[in-house]
Protein backbone atom coordinates (compact mmCIF):
# COMPACT_ATOMS: atom_id res chain seq x y z
CA UNK A 1 0.00 0.00 0.00
CA UNK A 2 1.69 3.31 -0.68
CA UNK A 3 1.93 6.07 1.76
CA UNK A 4 0.32 9.43 1.29
CA UNK A 5 2.48 12.28 0.59
CA UNK A 6 3.38 14.15 4.00
CA UNK A 7 2.34 17.53 4.79
CA UNK A 8 4.07 17.84 7.96
CA UNK A 9 6.77 16.70 9.38
CA UNK A 10 8.73 18.36 12.83
CA UNK A 11 11.41 16.42 14.36
CA UNK A 12 11.15 16.95 18.47
CA UNK A 13 13.25 14.75 19.60
CA UNK A 14 11.12 11.84 18.42
CA UNK A 15 9.27 12.16 14.84
CA UNK A 16 5.80 12.96 14.37
CA UNK A 17 4.14 12.95 11.07
CA UNK A 18 0.80 14.76 10.15
CA UNK A 19 -1.20 13.58 7.53
CA UNK A 20 -3.11 15.84 5.12
CA UNK A 21 -6.45 14.69 7.14
CA UNK A 22 -4.98 16.27 10.56
CA UNK A 23 -3.85 20.34 10.53
CA UNK A 24 -1.03 21.74 12.07
CA UNK A 25 -2.82 22.95 14.92
CA UNK A 26 -3.64 19.23 15.87
CA UNK A 27 0.05 18.10 16.50
CA UNK A 28 0.84 15.36 19.27
CA UNK A 29 1.72 17.28 22.16
CA UNK A 30 5.79 17.23 22.25
CA UNK A 31 7.56 14.37 24.38
CA UNK A 32 10.40 14.63 26.31
CA UNK A 33 13.76 16.04 24.35
CA UNK A 34 16.36 14.07 24.12
CA UNK A 35 19.91 14.74 23.62
CA UNK A 36 20.92 13.86 20.09
CA UNK A 37 18.96 12.92 17.49
CA UNK A 38 16.62 9.75 16.82
CA UNK A 39 18.34 6.60 15.40
CA UNK A 40 15.06 4.84 14.46
CA UNK A 41 13.77 3.32 11.90
CA UNK A 42 13.47 5.22 8.51
CA UNK A 43 10.41 7.14 7.64
CA UNK A 44 7.96 5.60 5.13
CA UNK A 45 8.58 7.64 2.30
CA UNK A 46 5.58 8.70 -0.71
CA UNK A 47 5.33 7.62 -4.05
CA UNK A 48 7.53 10.57 -5.05
CA UNK A 49 10.04 9.81 -2.99
CA UNK A 50 10.13 6.34 -4.70
CA UNK A 51 10.04 7.63 -7.97
CA UNK A 52 12.97 10.79 -7.13
CA UNK A 53 15.16 7.76 -6.22
CA UNK A 54 14.85 5.44 -9.31
CA UNK A 55 13.91 1.67 -9.53
CA UNK A 56 16.34 -0.16 -7.45
CA UNK A 57 17.42 1.76 -4.80
CA UNK A 58 16.87 2.40 -1.11
CA UNK A 59 17.64 4.59 1.52
CA UNK A 60 16.42 8.22 2.28
CA UNK A 61 15.39 10.77 -0.10
CA UNK A 62 18.10 13.07 -1.32
CA UNK A 63 17.59 16.29 -0.17
CA UNK A 64 18.94 17.91 -3.05
CA UNK A 65 16.16 17.10 -5.21
CA UNK A 66 12.45 18.23 -5.64
CA UNK A 67 10.12 18.34 -2.75
CA UNK A 68 7.28 16.11 -2.75
CA UNK A 69 3.96 16.90 -3.17
CA UNK A 70 2.63 18.33 0.20
CA UNK A 71 5.41 18.71 1.94
CA UNK A 72 6.04 21.52 3.49
CA UNK A 73 8.79 21.09 5.73
CA UNK A 74 12.05 19.71 5.29
CA UNK A 75 12.46 15.81 5.54
CA UNK A 76 14.26 14.36 8.43
CA UNK A 77 17.09 12.62 6.33
CA UNK A 78 19.70 14.45 8.72
CA UNK A 79 19.03 11.39 11.28
CA UNK A 80 21.26 8.69 9.17
CA UNK A 81 24.26 11.13 8.13
CA UNK A 82 27.61 10.39 10.28
CA UNK A 83 27.79 12.51 13.41
CA UNK A 84 30.34 14.47 12.00
CA UNK A 85 27.64 16.37 9.31
CA UNK A 86 24.41 16.03 11.64
CA UNK A 87 23.09 19.86 12.71
CA UNK A 88 24.51 20.86 15.99
CA UNK A 89 22.36 20.78 18.81
CA UNK A 90 20.58 24.23 19.53
CA UNK A 91 20.25 25.08 15.41
CA UNK A 92 17.22 24.99 13.19
CA UNK A 93 17.09 22.21 10.69
CA UNK A 94 14.52 24.35 8.32
CA UNK A 95 16.53 23.85 4.89
CA UNK A 96 15.87 24.76 1.32
CA UNK A 97 12.80 22.74 1.04
CA UNK A 98 11.33 24.69 3.43
CA UNK A 99 8.44 27.58 2.48
CA UNK A 100 9.60 31.09 3.02
CA UNK A 101 5.91 31.53 5.55
CA UNK A 102 7.03 28.71 7.93
CA UNK A 103 11.07 30.03 7.47
CA UNK A 104 10.40 33.35 8.55
CA UNK A 105 7.50 33.08 11.01
CA UNK A 106 7.83 31.65 14.38
CA UNK A 107 4.02 32.41 14.94
CA UNK A 108 2.64 29.44 12.95
CA UNK A 109 2.05 26.39 14.72
CA UNK A 110 4.63 24.30 12.51
CA UNK A 111 7.51 27.33 13.05
CA UNK A 112 6.41 27.10 16.82
CA UNK A 113 7.05 23.30 16.98
CA UNK A 114 10.51 23.79 14.99
CA UNK A 115 11.66 26.93 16.67
CA UNK A 116 10.57 25.15 19.84
CA UNK A 117 12.18 21.63 19.38
CA UNK A 118 15.20 23.51 17.71
CA UNK A 119 16.37 26.62 18.45
CA UNK A 120 16.17 29.96 17.02
CA UNK A 121 14.71 30.45 13.48
CA UNK A 122 16.41 32.66 10.80
CA UNK A 123 15.84 36.65 11.65
CA UNK A 124 13.00 37.83 9.84
CA UNK A 125 9.68 39.92 9.74
CA UNK A 126 7.25 37.05 11.36
CA UNK A 127 10.12 37.26 14.74
CA UNK A 128 8.14 37.99 17.47
CA UNK A 129 7.73 38.46 21.19
CA UNK A 130 6.69 35.90 23.12
CA UNK A 131 8.87 32.88 23.22
CA UNK A 132 12.56 32.18 23.75
CA UNK A 133 13.23 31.74 19.77
CA UNK A 134 11.36 35.61 19.20
CA UNK A 135 12.70 37.38 21.75
CA UNK A 136 15.01 40.55 21.34
CA UNK A 137 17.94 38.90 22.71
CA UNK A 138 17.54 36.00 20.81
CA UNK A 139 16.89 38.17 17.51
CA UNK A 140 19.72 40.47 18.44
CA UNK A 141 22.10 36.95 19.12
CA UNK A 142 20.86 36.27 15.35
CA UNK A 143 21.50 39.38 13.87
CA UNK A 144 25.10 39.92 15.55
CA UNK A 145 26.34 36.36 14.41
CA UNK A 146 25.17 37.28 10.95
CA UNK A 147 27.05 40.54 11.20
CA UNK A 148 30.11 39.07 12.18
CA UNK A 149 29.91 36.14 9.71
CA UNK A 150 29.38 38.90 6.81
CA UNK A 151 31.95 41.29 8.06
CA UNK A 152 34.50 38.39 8.41
CA UNK A 153 33.65 36.82 5.05
CA UNK A 154 34.84 40.24 3.46
CA UNK A 155 38.12 40.99 5.83
CA UNK A 156 40.28 41.06 2.67
CA UNK A 157 37.90 43.89 1.10
CA UNK A 158 38.18 45.78 4.44
CA UNK A 159 41.80 45.89 4.74
CA UNK A 160 42.59 46.82 0.84
CA UNK A 161 39.74 49.64 1.26
CA UNK A 162 41.94 50.82 5.06
CA UNK A 163 45.18 50.73 3.15
CA UNK A 164 43.75 52.18 -0.11
CA UNK A 165 41.74 55.02 2.07
CA UNK A 166 45.20 55.46 4.12
CA UNK A 167 47.34 55.87 0.87
CA UNK A 168 44.85 58.43 -0.46
CA UNK A 169 44.94 60.78 2.46
CA UNK A 170 48.78 60.21 2.59
CA UNK A 171 48.83 61.40 -1.02
CA UNK A 172 46.40 63.96 -1.50
CA UNK A 173 44.24 65.15 1.52
CA UNK A 174 46.24 66.02 4.32
CA UNK A 175 50.45 65.08 3.55
CA UNK A 176 51.82 64.74 7.07
CA UNK A 177 54.38 66.73 8.04
CA UNK A 178 56.44 64.00 9.19
CA UNK A 179 58.37 66.52 11.66
CA UNK A 180 60.02 63.83 14.16
CA UNK A 181 61.12 62.10 11.64
CA UNK A 182 62.71 65.39 10.39
CA UNK A 183 64.53 65.79 13.91
CA UNK A 184 65.98 62.23 13.37
CA UNK A 185 67.19 63.37 9.78
CA UNK A 186 68.86 66.59 10.34
CA UNK A 187 70.01 66.26 14.09
CA UNK A 188 71.59 62.33 13.26
CA UNK A 189 74.65 63.54 11.24
CA UNK A 190 75.58 66.16 13.99
CA UNK A 191 76.08 63.25 16.59
CA UNK A 192 79.61 62.94 14.90
CA UNK A 193 80.56 66.71 15.20
CA UNK A 194 79.44 67.08 18.67
CA UNK A 195 76.45 69.25 17.70
CA UNK A 196 73.91 66.83 18.17
CA UNK A 197 71.81 68.21 21.11
CA UNK A 198 72.22 71.87 19.62
CA UNK A 199 70.00 71.34 16.83
CA UNK A 200 66.79 72.89 17.14
CA UNK A 201 63.58 72.23 14.10
CA UNK A 202 61.34 75.11 13.50
CA UNK A 203 58.06 74.21 12.62
CA UNK A 204 54.62 75.85 12.32
CA UNK A 205 51.99 76.41 14.57
CA UNK A 206 52.35 76.78 18.88
CA UNK A 207 55.04 73.97 19.10
CA UNK A 208 58.12 75.15 19.90
CA UNK A 209 61.39 74.32 18.22
CA UNK A 210 62.38 70.74 18.45
CA UNK A 211 65.23 69.53 19.62
CA UNK A 212 66.78 65.55 19.52
CA UNK A 213 65.72 64.03 22.83
CA UNK A 214 66.74 60.60 22.28
CA UNK A 215 70.17 59.02 23.53
CA UNK A 216 73.12 59.20 21.30
CA UNK A 217 72.77 55.53 20.81
CA UNK A 218 69.55 56.63 18.60
CA UNK A 219 71.17 58.98 16.46
CA UNK A 220 73.48 56.16 15.45
CA UNK A 221 70.68 53.92 14.44
CA UNK A 222 69.04 56.83 12.66
CA UNK A 223 72.49 57.53 10.71
CA UNK A 224 71.89 55.60 7.96
CA UNK A 225 68.52 57.14 7.07
CA UNK A 226 70.65 60.91 6.48
CA UNK A 227 72.10 59.28 3.40
CA UNK A 228 68.79 58.85 1.54
CA UNK A 229 67.35 62.53 0.10
CA UNK A 230 64.07 63.12 2.11
CA UNK A 231 61.45 62.25 0.01
CA UNK A 232 62.76 58.44 -0.29
CA UNK A 233 63.30 58.34 3.39
CA UNK A 234 59.79 59.55 4.17
CA UNK A 235 58.61 57.07 1.89
CA UNK A 236 60.42 54.27 2.85
CA UNK A 237 59.29 55.22 6.50
CA UNK A 238 55.80 55.27 5.99
CA UNK A 239 56.13 52.00 4.24
CA UNK A 240 57.83 50.42 7.38
CA UNK A 241 55.69 51.66 9.89
CA UNK A 242 52.63 50.76 7.42
CA UNK A 243 53.90 47.40 7.44
CA UNK A 244 54.79 47.03 11.25
CA UNK A 245 51.23 47.24 12.16
CA UNK A 246 50.79 43.48 11.06
CA UNK A 247 53.90 42.43 13.13
CA UNK A 248 52.57 44.03 16.30
CA UNK A 249 48.85 42.31 15.55
CA UNK A 250 50.60 39.13 15.22
CA UNK A 251 53.18 39.20 17.75
CA UNK A 252 50.19 40.54 20.93
CA UNK A 253 48.08 37.49 19.11
CA UNK A 254 50.94 34.99 19.80
CA UNK A 255 51.19 36.16 23.65
CA UNK A 256 47.95 34.92 24.20
CA UNK A 257 46.90 32.10 26.28
CA UNK A 258 45.91 28.76 24.73
CA UNK A 259 42.99 28.61 26.65
CA UNK A 260 42.25 32.08 24.96
CA UNK A 261 39.60 32.90 21.70
CA UNK A 262 41.35 31.73 18.68
CA UNK A 263 42.36 34.09 15.75
CA UNK A 264 42.16 33.26 12.13
CA UNK A 265 43.54 35.20 8.95
CA UNK A 266 40.69 36.80 8.62
CA UNK A 267 40.64 38.65 12.04
CA UNK A 268 44.18 39.64 11.51
CA UNK A 269 43.24 41.38 8.35
CA UNK A 270 40.53 43.53 10.45
CA UNK A 271 43.01 44.18 13.21
CA UNK A 272 45.12 45.23 10.94
CA UNK A 273 42.77 47.58 8.98
CA UNK A 274 40.91 48.78 12.13
CA UNK A 275 44.63 49.95 13.77
CA UNK A 276 45.78 51.97 11.35
CA UNK A 277 42.91 54.14 12.30
CA UNK A 278 43.25 54.64 15.92
CA UNK A 279 44.85 57.88 17.49
CA UNK A 280 48.15 56.82 19.02
CA UNK A 281 48.81 54.84 15.71
CA UNK A 282 47.89 57.62 13.37
CA UNK A 283 49.78 60.05 15.18
CA UNK A 284 53.12 58.24 15.25
CA UNK A 285 52.27 58.20 11.37
CA UNK A 286 51.69 61.61 10.92
CA UNK A 287 54.48 62.26 12.62
CA UNK A 288 57.29 59.42 11.57
CA UNK A 289 57.82 58.46 14.69
CA UNK A 290 59.81 55.69 16.02
CA UNK A 291 57.21 53.90 18.26
CA UNK A 292 55.49 51.31 15.99
CA UNK A 293 59.53 49.73 15.39
CA UNK A 294 60.23 49.54 18.64
CA UNK A 295 56.76 47.58 19.96
CA UNK A 296 57.42 45.51 17.58
CA UNK A 297 61.27 44.81 18.86
CA UNK A 298 59.81 44.57 21.76
CA UNK A 299 57.50 41.86 20.79
CA UNK A 300 59.48 40.03 18.61
CA UNK A 301 61.86 39.09 21.09
CA UNK A 302 58.99 37.43 23.31
CA UNK A 303 57.43 35.33 20.24
CA UNK A 304 60.98 34.76 18.03
CA UNK A 305 61.96 31.53 18.22
CA UNK A 306 65.62 32.45 19.72
CA UNK A 307 63.47 33.67 23.04
CA UNK A 308 63.28 29.84 23.49
CA UNK A 309 66.37 28.32 22.26
CA UNK A 310 68.69 30.18 24.76
CA UNK A 311 66.02 29.55 27.69
CA UNK A 312 64.83 32.90 27.05
CA UNK A 313 67.92 34.67 26.37
CA UNK A 314 66.61 36.18 23.25
CA UNK A 315 63.35 37.54 24.51
CA UNK A 316 65.56 39.75 26.59
CA UNK A 317 67.00 41.71 23.52
CA UNK A 318 64.26 43.30 21.96
CA UNK A 319 63.74 44.86 25.44
CA UNK A 320 67.37 46.34 25.31
CA UNK A 321 67.99 47.65 22.18
CA UNK A 322 64.38 49.12 22.08
CA UNK A 323 65.18 51.06 25.37
CA UNK A 324 68.89 51.97 23.94
CA UNK A 325 66.81 53.87 21.47
CA UNK A 326 64.42 55.37 23.49
CA UNK A 327 63.65 54.93 27.17
CA UNK A 328 60.22 54.46 27.66
CA UNK A 329 60.18 50.76 26.72
CA UNK A 330 62.76 50.21 29.31
CA UNK A 331 59.51 49.92 31.84
CA UNK A 332 59.37 46.33 29.92
CA UNK A 333 61.79 44.67 31.71
CA UNK A 334 59.56 44.44 35.03
CA UNK A 335 57.91 41.91 32.64
CA UNK A 336 60.49 39.35 33.38
CA UNK A 337 60.64 39.98 36.51
CA UNK A 338 57.08 40.06 37.43
CA UNK A 339 57.60 36.47 34.91
CA UNK A 340 60.81 35.01 36.98
CA UNK A 341 62.53 35.12 33.79
CA UNK A 342 66.17 36.28 35.27
CA UNK A 343 68.40 35.48 32.91
CA UNK A 344 65.61 37.25 30.09
CA UNK A 345 65.92 40.29 32.47
CA UNK A 346 69.95 40.06 32.79
CA UNK A 347 70.01 40.21 28.87
CA UNK A 348 67.55 43.22 28.57
CA UNK A 349 69.99 45.05 31.10
CA UNK A 350 73.46 43.58 29.66
CA UNK A 351 72.06 44.52 26.14
CA UNK A 352 70.98 48.28 27.16
CA UNK A 353 74.48 48.24 29.17
CA UNK A 354 76.26 47.41 25.53
CA UNK A 355 73.91 50.13 23.45
CA UNK A 356 75.40 52.97 25.95
CA UNK A 357 78.50 51.76 26.13
CA UNK A 358 78.64 51.85 22.46
CA UNK A 359 77.61 55.16 22.06
CA UNK A 360 80.08 56.63 24.33
CA UNK A 361 83.13 54.62 22.84
CA UNK A 362 82.23 56.75 19.51
CA UNK A 363 80.88 60.05 21.33
CA UNK A 364 81.75 60.42 24.32
CA UNK A 365 80.99 64.19 25.07
CA UNK A 366 77.58 64.00 23.80
CA UNK A 367 76.86 60.79 25.58
CA UNK A 368 78.62 62.31 29.35
CA UNK A 369 76.24 65.69 27.86
CA UNK A 370 72.82 63.48 27.71
CA UNK A 371 73.43 61.44 30.55
CA UNK A 372 74.39 64.01 32.82
CA UNK A 373 73.20 66.96 31.94
CA UNK A 374 69.92 66.54 29.43
CA UNK A 375 68.47 63.81 31.18
CA UNK A 376 66.57 64.77 34.74
CA UNK A 377 65.52 67.99 32.01
CA UNK A 378 62.06 67.28 30.64
CA UNK A 379 60.87 70.97 30.25
CA UNK A 380 62.96 70.50 26.63
CA UNK A 381 60.75 67.75 26.03
CA UNK A 382 57.46 70.27 26.09
CA UNK A 383 54.86 70.93 28.07
CA UNK A 384 54.05 68.68 31.00
CA UNK A 385 50.67 70.15 30.68
CA UNK A 386 49.71 70.06 27.26
CA UNK A 387 46.73 67.80 26.25
CA UNK A 388 48.94 65.67 24.14
CA UNK A 389 50.82 64.63 27.82
CA UNK A 390 48.28 61.42 28.94
CA UNK A 391 50.01 60.76 32.17
CA UNK A 392 48.72 61.11 35.29
CA UNK A 393 51.20 63.81 35.95
CA UNK A 394 50.25 65.75 32.86
CA UNK A 395 46.50 65.10 34.07
CA UNK A 396 46.46 66.22 37.79
CA UNK A 397 48.80 69.51 36.27
CA UNK A 398 45.74 70.70 34.23
CA UNK A 399 43.99 70.32 36.83
CA UNK A 400 45.97 72.71 39.06
CA UNK A 401 47.05 75.12 36.46
CA UNK A 402 50.69 74.25 36.62
CA UNK A 403 53.34 71.58 37.15
CA UNK A 404 52.76 69.27 39.90
CA UNK A 405 56.22 67.45 39.89
CA UNK A 406 56.75 64.89 42.12
CA UNK A 407 54.07 66.36 44.94
CA UNK A 408 51.68 65.11 47.01
CA UNK A 409 48.98 64.92 44.62
CA UNK A 410 51.40 62.77 42.53
CA UNK A 411 52.13 60.44 44.59
CA UNK A 412 48.88 59.58 46.04
CA UNK A 413 48.00 58.93 42.21
CA UNK A 414 51.34 56.72 41.82
CA UNK A 415 50.32 54.53 45.02
CA UNK A 416 46.98 53.80 43.52
CA UNK A 417 48.40 52.71 40.29
CA UNK A 418 51.11 50.70 41.74
CA UNK A 419 48.89 48.92 43.97
CA UNK A 420 45.96 48.38 40.95
CA UNK A 421 48.68 47.11 38.86
CA UNK A 422 50.21 45.31 41.43
CA UNK A 423 46.95 43.06 41.88
CA UNK A 424 46.47 43.25 38.24
CA UNK A 425 50.34 41.37 37.51
CA UNK A 426 49.41 38.99 40.25
CA UNK A 427 46.09 38.12 38.99
CA UNK A 428 47.75 38.02 35.23
CA UNK A 429 50.88 35.70 36.07
CA UNK A 430 48.91 32.94 38.10
CA UNK A 431 47.03 32.30 34.90
CA UNK A 432 49.78 32.63 32.75
CA UNK A 433 48.61 35.14 30.88
CA UNK A 434 51.85 36.66 29.13
CA UNK A 435 50.04 39.59 26.96
CA UNK A 436 48.19 40.40 30.06
CA UNK A 437 51.17 40.94 31.66
CA UNK A 438 53.04 42.97 29.48
CA UNK A 439 49.86 45.38 28.92
CA UNK A 440 49.66 45.91 32.73
CA UNK A 441 53.37 46.55 32.71
CA UNK A 442 53.41 48.77 29.99
CA UNK A 443 49.76 50.99 30.77
CA UNK A 444 51.71 51.01 34.07
CA UNK A 445 55.18 52.52 32.70
CA UNK A 446 52.50 54.79 30.24
CA UNK A 447 50.52 56.17 33.56
CA UNK A 448 53.65 56.96 35.93
CA UNK A 449 56.31 58.67 33.39
CA UNK A 450 56.70 62.44 33.48
CA UNK A 451 55.38 62.57 30.05
CA UNK A 452 53.39 60.34 27.73
CA UNK A 453 52.53 61.38 24.82
CA UNK A 454 49.57 60.15 22.82
CA UNK A 455 51.51 58.05 20.24
CA UNK A 456 53.47 56.76 22.97
CA UNK A 457 49.73 55.22 23.63
CA UNK A 458 50.35 52.66 20.70
CA UNK A 459 49.99 49.71 23.49
CA UNK A 460 46.40 50.47 23.46
CA UNK A 461 46.16 47.90 20.31
CA UNK A 462 47.48 44.96 22.51
CA UNK A 463 45.10 45.67 25.11
CA UNK A 464 42.31 45.98 22.61
CA UNK A 465 43.96 42.29 21.55
CA UNK A 466 43.33 40.83 24.82
CA UNK A 467 39.87 43.11 25.85
CA UNK A 468 38.43 41.18 22.40
CA UNK A 469 39.97 37.75 22.79
CA UNK A 470 41.87 37.21 26.42
CA UNK A 471 39.84 35.03 28.99
CA UNK A 472 37.97 37.37 30.27
CA UNK A 473 36.78 39.33 27.25
CA UNK A 474 32.91 38.57 28.24
CA UNK A 475 33.01 40.11 31.53
CA UNK A 476 31.41 43.54 31.83
CA UNK A 477 34.30 45.23 32.46
CA UNK A 478 36.34 44.39 29.78
CA UNK A 479 33.36 45.26 27.21
CA UNK A 480 33.17 48.39 28.80
CA UNK A 481 37.20 48.91 28.69
CA UNK A 482 36.87 47.59 25.42
CA UNK A 483 34.36 49.79 24.34
CA UNK A 484 36.16 53.17 25.76
CA UNK A 485 39.05 52.83 23.84
CA UNK A 486 37.64 52.84 20.70
CA UNK A 487 35.42 55.50 21.27
CA UNK A 488 38.76 57.35 22.44
CA UNK A 489 41.44 56.41 20.44
CA UNK A 490 38.88 55.71 17.38
CA UNK A 491 37.09 59.01 17.71
CA UNK A 492 40.27 61.02 17.81
CA UNK A 493 39.47 62.79 20.88
CA UNK A 494 43.15 63.97 22.41
CA UNK A 495 43.84 65.83 19.12
CA UNK A 496 40.31 67.82 19.10
CA UNK A 497 40.82 68.76 23.19
CA UNK A 498 44.59 70.04 21.99
CA UNK A 499 42.65 71.94 19.33
CA UNK A 500 40.53 73.68 22.01
CA UNK A 501 43.81 74.02 24.23
CA UNK A 502 46.02 75.78 21.35
CA UNK A 503 42.78 78.24 21.13
CA UNK A 504 42.84 79.38 24.91
CA UNK A 505 44.21 82.98 25.67
CA UNK A 506 45.77 81.38 28.65
CA UNK A 507 47.44 77.81 28.01
CA UNK A 508 47.98 77.85 31.90
CA UNK A 509 44.25 78.27 32.80
CA UNK A 510 41.98 75.15 31.52
CA UNK A 511 38.31 75.13 31.67
CA UNK A 512 36.76 71.86 33.40
CA UNK A 513 36.02 70.29 29.56
CA UNK A 514 39.65 69.94 28.90
CA UNK A 515 40.69 69.31 33.10
CA UNK A 516 38.48 65.77 32.57
CA UNK A 517 39.01 65.35 29.16
CA UNK A 518 42.70 64.95 30.38
CA UNK A 519 42.16 61.72 31.60
CA UNK A 520 41.64 60.47 28.45
CA UNK A 521 44.07 57.59 28.05
CA UNK A 522 44.19 57.37 31.72
CA UNK A 523 41.21 56.25 32.44
CA UNK A 524 41.03 53.91 30.09
CA UNK A 525 44.60 52.11 31.40
CA UNK A 526 42.72 52.06 34.56
CA UNK A 527 39.47 49.89 33.54
CA UNK A 528 42.40 47.76 31.54
CA UNK A 529 44.07 47.11 34.24
CA UNK A 530 40.98 46.32 36.46
CA UNK A 531 40.16 44.00 33.73
CA UNK A 532 43.30 42.36 34.52
CA UNK A 533 42.87 41.96 38.08
CA UNK A 534 39.70 40.36 37.71
CA UNK A 535 41.54 37.68 35.35
CA UNK A 536 42.19 35.31 38.50
CA UNK A 537 38.34 34.56 39.47
CA UNK A 538 37.64 33.39 35.76
CA UNK A 539 35.89 30.83 35.51
CA UNK A 540 38.06 29.56 32.49
CA UNK A 541 41.42 30.61 33.37
CA UNK A 542 43.01 28.40 36.46
CA UNK A 543 46.48 28.61 38.03
CA UNK A 544 46.47 25.48 37.38
CA UNK A 545 46.68 25.78 33.55
CA UNK A 546 50.15 26.25 31.83
CA UNK A 547 50.85 27.88 28.17
CA UNK A 548 51.03 25.48 24.87
CA UNK A 549 54.86 24.70 24.16
CA UNK A 550 54.76 27.01 20.80
CA UNK A 551 53.44 29.82 22.92
CA UNK A 552 56.07 29.19 25.65
CA UNK A 553 59.00 31.51 26.52
CA UNK A 554 60.73 29.75 28.74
Amino acid sequence: MEHQPLRYQIIHGRRSITRPDRPASQLPARGPRRSGPSRSTALPRSGGDRARQGPGRSGPPDPSGPAPSGCILRPAVWWWQPRSRRPAAGRSRIGPWTPSSVRTSSTSPAGQALSDGFGAVPPGKGARGGDATGSPRARWGRWRRWGRSWVLGRAGWWLAASLALHALMVLLVARPDMVDLRVYYTASPRVLTGHLYDVRLRVDGPAPALPFTYPPFAALVFLPLSLLPWPVAAALWQLLCVAAIPALVWGAVRLLPPWAGTVDRRQLMLWVAGSLWLEPVRHTLDLGQVNLFLVVLVLGGLTAPWGTAARGLGSGAGVGVAAGVKLSPAVGGLYFLVTRQWRAAACAALVFAGSVAAAWWVVAEESVRYWHRLLPDTTRIGRVDSMRNQSVRGALSRFVGHDVGHGLAWSLAAVMALVLAGYALRAAWRTRDRLAVLVAVQLLGLLLAPISWSHHWIWCVPALVWLVHGPRRDRLCSRIACGLWVVMAGGRVVPQLTRVQDRLPDPAAHPALLAWGGWTYALCATLTLIAVAGTGSSRTATSTVRPSPDRADA
